[in-house]
């Protein structure tokens, strides 16, 4: 039998030989005494064999046999599991494991750009914080042995790290798949060569413009459109996968008929959005003076999925799949997450704090410089509060919501928009689905 503390359950000292049970979700709460205490030493949230946990138990108390000890075990467990507060099962496979596969590091501040949209205050990107090259392997190391498959290096600007090439030769040699979000304009012909010998998955740049005096001016830089646009055709010559990334706000609103064009052409993939972030000290003045209205929302999304490119393909491969899934078996599909959060992918800031994905940064999980990448990720508290809540099972409105096809639901954006709320779906995700929904069942 196999045996860890369920996902939604956390287990406190009270006193020196007592504690308590928390259910994450429900509120529901377990005393245990002095007996209970003991046994609960020596179960967590990491998966184990009871029969391995009877035998640590029976080498503290020599006074009782093994066999009572494991009776009385087990009936305590199976009470716990009765309120939800352990998960058993004989076949480990059954058990909720949450492998980390896709790490998302941002190895500095520093940026030779001043996006005036950024979430990171010029301030910070002048400052320059930068992850160290060995607190950088040291994450990678524990990345791996946690299950990890890729690896994403951003900023600031990447390329400004000192360390910037031995960081992928490490990543290299940890057979990772390596993605880098980059605005290319430090790129050049020695360094396109040297990306040659890795295993470079995806290169993401941003470009909100082909015009150069709306990009320049969004960048604050000179020229900045150019470069990139440069380092970009270089890299589609030399066979790289590319990506880019295009937020659309006010002052660049009507600029993305000519860069789905341009993206289609190179069978580059396209990714525009109208989302804008607070910056990270809090400050929203331009979220609030720039982002789209709800009239602006819609015709940026007709255009997109008017215009039949990988983004409408996107669109169309997530729809009409979770109403038929829920159909189908219901149970299975009420355990699943809402969104990827945490679940299977993290964010480090330079700073070394740990994030659930690399948007929500107002939900801090951890921090390497207190603890290991693995301790944060199998024993974050707040992580497995956020896993508890991130099911189906808990937006019960959703699942008979008829845009329920068209939605994605984004545990950051509920947070923003509703005071910390996570539970509360995110006004904006509701409309945008139900946009999605009116414009792709007019276009199929």
């Amino acid at each position: 039998m196999f045996i860890k503390l369920s996902d939604n359950a956390i287990f406190r000292k009270t006193a020196e030989h007592e504690g308590i049970l928390i259910n994450m979700v429900t509120r529901e709460k377990v005393t245990v005494n002095e007996t209970g205490f003991f046994f609960l030493s020596y179960v967590d949230d990491t998966l184990q064999d009871s029969e391995e946990i009877v035998t640590k138990l029976s080498q503290q108390i020599s006074d009782v046999s093994t066999d009572i000890i494991r009776n009385d075990f087990m009936e305590f467990m199976t009470a716990l599991k009765m309120e939800n507060m352990v998960e058993m099962d004989e076949n480990k496979d059954n058990m909720t494991y949450y492998p980390l596969k896709h790490l998302h590091i941002e190895i500095t501040m520093e940026c030779n750009e001043r996006c005036i949209h950024c979430y990171l205050p010029n301030k910070l990107k002048s400052k320059g914080d930068q992850l160290s090259f060995s607190d950088f392997c040291k994450i990678v190391d524990e990345f791996v042995t946690l299950g990890g498959d890729d690896i994403t290096l951003s900023g600031g600007e990447p390329l400004k790290h000192p360390d910037f090439i031995k960081m992928l030769d490490y990543c290299n040699s940890k057979n990772l798949v390596i993605n880098i979000l980059s605005n290319l304009t430090l790129m050049n012909d020695e360094l396109i060569a040297k990306l040659r010998d890795y295993n470079i998955g995806t290169i993401q740049t941003s470009i909100y413009s082909l015009k150069p005096a709306i990009h320049d001016s969004i960048t604050l830089k000179k020229d900045s459109l150019t470069k990139t646009i440069t380092a970009l055709e270089k890299l589609y010559k030399n066979g790289f996968t590319l990506q880019i990334a295009c937020p659309v706000f006010t002052e660049n609103f009507g600029e993305t008929e000519s860069l789905i064009k341009y993206a289609k052409e190179k069978d580059i993939l396209l990714k525009i959005n109208g989302m804008l972030l607070p910056q990270i000290d809090g400050n929203t003045d331009f979220k609030t003076k720039s982002t789209l209205n709800q009239n602006q929302k819609q015709m940026l999304l007709r255009s997109l999925l008017e215009n039949k490119n990988q983004y409408t393909n996107e669109q169309l491969s997530r729809c009409s799949t979770k109403s038929n899934d829920l159909c189908k078996n219901p149970a299975l599909y009420l355990e699943q997450p809402v969104c990827s959060a945490g679940i299977d992918n993290c964010s480090i800031s330079s700073t070394g704090q740990v994030y659930p994905c690399t948007e929500w940064t107002g939900f801090k999980i951890g921090d390497i410089n207190l603890n290991s990448l693995k301790e944060i990720w199998e024993r974050s508290e707040q992580l497995k509060q956020l896993r508890a809540i991130n099911k189906r099972k808990n937006y019960k409105k959703c699942l008979s919501c008829e845009a329920l096809d068209y939605c994605k639901v984004c545990l950051m954006l509920n947070q923003a928009e509703n005071c910390g709320e996570i539970l509360q779906i995110s006004k904006n995700t509701c409309n945008e689905a139900f946009m999605t929904k009116g414009v792709l069942e007019k276009t199929r």
